[in-house]
């Protein structure tokens, strides 16, 4: 090996190392948004075969487009979740949400008469 090829070779090596320890502190600082892209892959990947059974079922004649199967059932699961008896049978964590705040988490069992007031108290002005 000459010494040109060394150098080479050596240069390689000191940017691929530079390169990598940038890449890890780059996605060391997105950790809690790379988890929220984690999350939101596993909701997806666990929802596909419904959207497939929605897009097949639409008939021959107007089929449903993939998007509005998404749509469909992301409603259909807010709707389900904001109705309390549902969550607190299916769910062993609540987490109640107040103007946009959390204002109860801890587990279902602990949902009381009290939590509940202090999650779904009147809004201001109503």
């Amino acid at each position: 090996m000459t010494d040109k090829e060394f150098n080479r070779r050596m240069l390689r090596t000191v940017f691929t190392v530079a390169a990598v320890a940038i890449l890890i502190a780059v996605l060391w600082e997105a950790r809690e948004a790379l988890m929220l892209i984690y999350v939101s892959a596993l909701i997806a990947m666990g929802f596909a075969p419904l959207v497939q059974i929605i897009e097949r079922r639409s008939g021959a004649r107007a089929r449903i487009p993939r998007w509005l199967a998404i749509l469909v059932i992301y409603v259909t699961i807010v709707i389900v979740l904001h109705q309390i008896e549902t969550a607190l049978a299916m769910a062993d964590r609540i987490i109640g949400l107040r103007h946009g705040r959390v204002a109860y988490d801890g587990l279902a069992g602990d949902f009381d008469r009290c939590a509940q007031s202090q999650v779904f108290e009147a809004l201001p002005g109503n």
